[in-house]
């Protein structure tokens, strides 16, 4: 692990922000120096809590609550450091609630692209520290040993407990991985010699019977029953043919006897055949009369039903001539009824009429209010003061203003803005016109300019034409042009060198182009003038209106103002409206209007304004109710009219309802005296309509030739008795075409030959014997199919399993091997012996160096021993060191470790805790050396001390202040 950065904030003395960067550090050997208590060995705690949660000076418990500055609520740590190959982030927070503190984490990892990403298990803490652990590749007790040595704890390993030092030693330098690897072995042996056994019980208890000499006893088999099964078939089929030629006969045979014996059966119902028919005839006969006997029977109907209705309409007549009565009694009752009450209700509707057109505005207005308050709600509020009418139309009549009043102050606010917004246009404008003007003199300029150079290219040629015209006219002309002097065609034209026109030509050419290119440019700058002129202009213009518009507009909304209806609180401003209750009562007057007074038009609020007139026009409201209703008694005077009127329209309602109840029942009676007369005629007829029915019936009797009018029904037949005789006369029609068909069918079948049943019979037993046979072979033929193919199958899959036996055999062999060989002679506690021995051996050369050869440092029975030279080399443990030797031996073991971790890239970085002022000078200078040959190996090297002599000597110093806001830190290079 090599820190690169660590941040603190609210961390014990470090209670600011606090940064130290370890990346920009040329040198790998630094001290970290400053006064006791300044918050030195805090930065080693500081990343011990970052990894593992925990510091050396408090271990793991009540760390968070020690560890927050006082006084904060808060603290948080975050180190970058690198290890495992590759760049990790880790932060811990701890926030001080009332429940208790809580702490969060974070891990995060260096993506290629340079930013920091989340790692799944680094958001709780159990999983963060096993990934942090698993990163780091030490626990908090390993890394505090061997990486970070905090006070008071450099002689741990050194005196520290046997079997606690070969654990850490066992998992720094991976020699637990034998005894994995042993322990796996013994088990992955156990493994295959349990696939071995399981391999062996199934091929003898489930593949015993899958041997090759079974396999050709079965295929013998089952060939044999294939070859039965064939000749089976063959059998069966020329059987079946037997049997569907006996099965036709019999068929045919069957159907001429029922043919035989229908036919002799319809001719013995041959009367009852000849009987339908002469049933079915006489019916046809008697329905030739049946209309005439239904005209009869409708008419007798007929007149039987009119004479019911003329006993009624007689009935009907009595009984409106009793309702009659009745309706001239009641309408008697209805008109004195009405001539008694419509007096006393005029009387009381002309009292509430003096009181209706105040009772009439109150409840126009009382109808818009909002919930619709009652006459006697409104009542209660007045204030006692007598209504005024005159104060209360200009109130009203304010009211109504007030939208145009608003309008016009909304007026004055567009009008403004229109005046911005124009001044804004014109600006733009004027500017626009000062480039244009600009770009057009630039081209005038470029085009004098261009004229001047054309000119100088035009003279040019006309020199160079007038130095030899039969050049520039031979120049122009062709073999047979005729020839502008003489007018004869041209023969051969003459040969000479003259000016080079094509070349002054040329020139003139670009000249012109470039005339008129800037010709065109200067023709767009003058339009683009022009334009830019006319914007101006029109920017001017709107912005001339614009203002004008404004003037008017305030004009108006002045003029809206001084014409406004109603009285107007000389407090109505924007800047007041806050005080409008008490400045309302301060300046009402007794009419509740208010008094007049002169307003500066841009301070009044519309929205005061609004307030002010609907407070005083509630207040008048409440005493012109408290006015209706002293004068109406306290009563609705508009629902106590309602009420008069309603009984007085009801009173006459009663009237002319029973005049129209007389009415009807005088004509219902009139009508049913009608009826009852017109009746009686109807039935007169009726009586004709049956005697001319009764003498068309004898009629037909006679042509038909029925005795009477009973014979004639009797003769008739219902629709389904007609349909039935029709269908069993049909019936027995078709039945005997049918029995003759197929009686002429089944001799043709037959040809002359018999049925014989029981050579038939017996056919059909061979047959059923066969198929059973038949069945019975192909059921073993499936069975002998089916073991063959189980068979076939337990063959290959003992085959499979004595491979897979082979296979776990030679791993049997080798992993018992192996096992056998890291077992023998304890070969894990021989290389834990061999280890320690030679850190013992690395850490003695460096206390011999240090010590000027005093001190060997040697392993005697897993205790650390020295060997002192002054003491004629006697050995003893190494518990009996003083404070100065312990700490040299204790650094050299350390740095001995370092060294023998090196190659695993975990163990980066190595911290000293103090302990250097035990040493006397030679021995400081020597642990100095020593510490500076390190810097050379990659790894970064601190130490904490308050050894000026030392702190000196160091390339870097981290040097730690303690003031009134807590610690700071600041490099020293």
């Amino acid at each position: 692990m090599i820190p690169l950065r660590l941040e603190l904030r609210g961390f014990t003395c470090f209670r600011r922000p606090t940064t130290v960067d370890f990346s920009d550090l040329e040198a790998d050997l630094f001290a970290i120096s400053g006064p006791t208590g300044s918050g030195k060995s805090t930065l080693l705690d500081a990343m011990t809590y970052a990894l593992y949660g925990q510091t050396a000076r408090l271990g793991g418990t009540g760390v968070r609550d020690a560890l927050v500055s006082p006084g904060s609520d808060e603290m948080a740590v975050q180190l970058t450091f690198e290890a495992d190959g590759g760049t990790y982030r880790v932060t811990r927070a701890v926030t001080v609630r009332p429940s208790g503190p809580a702490t969060d984490i974070r891990l995060e990892h260096l993506q290629p692209d340079g930013s920091f990403r989340s790692m799944p298990e680094g958001e709780k803490i159990r999983s963060a520290n096993d990934a942090l652990e698993r990163i780091v590749g030490l626990d908090y007790s390993g890394f505090s040993r061997a990486v970070l040595l905090p006070q008071g704890a450099f002689d741990e390993f050194l005196r520290g407990d046997a079997g606690e030092r070969r654990r850490l030693l066992t998992r720094l330098l991976g020699l637990d991985t034998v005894e994995r690897v042993g322990r796996r072995a013994h088990e992955a042996a156990k493994e295959a010699e349990r696939t071995v056994a399981g391999i062996d019980t199934r091929l003898a208890e489930d593949y015993a019977g899958a041997t090759p000499g079974r396999r050709r006893e079965v295929a013998d088999e089952l060939a044999r029953h294939r070859s039965e099964i064939d000749e089976l078939d063959a059998t069966l089929a020329t059987l079946d043919e037997e049997l569907t030629v006996l099965e036709r006969r019999k068929a045919a045979d069957a159907a001429r006897r029922n043919a035989t014996e229908a036919l002799a059966g319809l001719e013995a119902a041959r009367e009852e055949q000849e009987a339908r028919v002469r049933r079915l005839q006489a019916a046809e006969r008697a329905e030739a009369v049946a209309p005439h006997l239904d005209a009869e029977a409708k008419a007798g109907t007929r007149r039987s039903a009119l004479a019911e209705r003329a006993a009624s309409l007689a009935e009907a007549k009595a009984a409106a001539a009793e309702a009659a009565d009745a309706a001239r009694a009641r309408r008697s009752e209805a008109r004195t009824a009405r001539e008694a009450r419509e007096d006393a209700i005029g009387r009381e509707l002309e009292a509430l009429a003096a009181v209706r057109p105040r009772a009439e505005r109150l409840e126009r207005i009382r109808s818009g209010l909002e919930g619709t308050p009652s006459t006697t709600e409104l009542a209660a509020a007045a204030d006692g003061s007598p209504f005024d009418d005159e104060a209360f139309a200009a109130l009203e009549a304010g009211l109504r203003t007030l939208p145009a009043l608003r309008r016009s102050h909304a007026a004055v606010g567009r009008a403004d803005r229109r005046v911005e917004t124009a001044e804004v246009a014109y600006e733009a404008a004027t500017e626009a016109l000062d480039t244009a003007a600009s770009t057009l003199a630039e081209t005038l300029e470029q085009g004098k300019r261009a004229r001047a150079r054309l000119d100088e290219a035009e003279a040019a040629l006309l020199a160079a034409q007038r130095e030899d015209h039969a050049a520039a006219l031979r120049a122009d002309l062709a073999a047979g042009d005729p020839c502008p002097v003489c007018g004869q065609p041209v023969g051969d034209l003459p040969h000479g060198e003259g000016p080079d026109l094509e070349a002054a030509r040329a020139v003139v050419a670009r000249r012109t182009d470039e005339r008129e290119a800037l010709a065109t440019r200067y023709q767009q700058a003058q339009k683009s003038h022009a334009s830019a002129e006319a914007a101006r202009a029109s920017a001017a213009t709107e912005r001339d209106r614009a203002r004008e518009a404004a003037h008017e507009a305030r004009s108006a909304w002045a003029e809206a103002v001084d014409a406004f209806p109603a009285p107007l609180d000389p407090d109505l401003r924007a800047a007041g409206r806050e005080g409008l209750g008490a400045d309302d009562r301060r300046s009402e007057t007794p009419d509740g209007a208010g008094a007049a007074t002169d307003i500066d038009p841009a301070s009044l609020d519309p929205d005061a304004v609004e307030t002010w007139l609907r407070r005083r026009h509630r207040a008048q409201l409440a005493r012109l109710a408290a006015a209706v209703h002293a004068a109406t008694g306290g009563r609705e005077p508009a629902a106590r009219r309602r009420e008069l009127e309603e009984e007085r329209t009801a009173l006459r309602a009663a009237a002319e309802a029973a005049n129209e109840a007389l009415a009807a029942a005088e004509r219902r009676l009139e009508s049913a005296t009608a009826e009852a007369a017109s009746m009686r005629e109807r039935l007169d007829d009726a009586d004709a309509d049956v005697a001319s029915a009764r003498d068309a019936v004898d009629a037909a009797l006679a042509r038909s030739g029925f005795a009477d009018r009973e014979a004639v029904t009797a003769a008739r037949l219902e629709p389904g008795e007609r349909t039935a005789l029709e269908a069993a006369r049909d019936a027995w029609e078709a039945r005997r075409s049918e029995a003759e068909r197929s009686r002429n069918e089944a001799e043709a079948t037959l040809d002359g030959a018999s049925y014989d049943a029981d050579a038939h019979e017996a056919a059909r037993r061979r047959r059923t014997e066969l198929r059973t046979t038949r069945d019975t072979a192909q059921a073993k033929r499936g069975s002998l199919e089916g073991e063959l193919g189980r068979i076939d199958e337990q063959l290959e899959k003992a085959k499979e399993l004595r491979e897979e036996r082979r296979a776990a055999e030679g791993r049997l062999d080798l992993y018992r091997t192996l096992h056998t060989d890291l077992r023998s002679n304890n070969f894990p506690a021989y290389l834990m012996a061999r280890v320690q021995q030679r850190l013992a051996a690395h850490a003695s050369s460096i206390v011999r160096g240090v010590t000027d050869g005093r001190y060997d440092l040697r392993l005697v029975d897993d205790e650390f021993h020295v060997r002192d030279a002054w003491a004629g080399g006697e050995s003893r443990s190494a518990r009996t060191l003083s404070g100065g030797e312990t700490f040299i031996a204790s650094l050299a073991l350390a740095l001995a470790l370092s060294d023998t971790l090196a190659g695993s890239r975990r163990l980066g970085a190595l911290f000293l805790d103090e302990g250097f002022g035990t040493l006397d000078r030679e021995a400081l200078d020597a642990v100095a050396g020593v510490l500076e040959s390190l810097a050379s190996d990659g790894r970064i090297v601190g130490i904490i001390t308050h050894v000026t002599e030392l702190t000196e000597r160091m390339p870097a110093r981290l040097r730690v202040e303690k003031g009134p806001e807590g610690s700071t830190v600041a490099w020293d290079v």
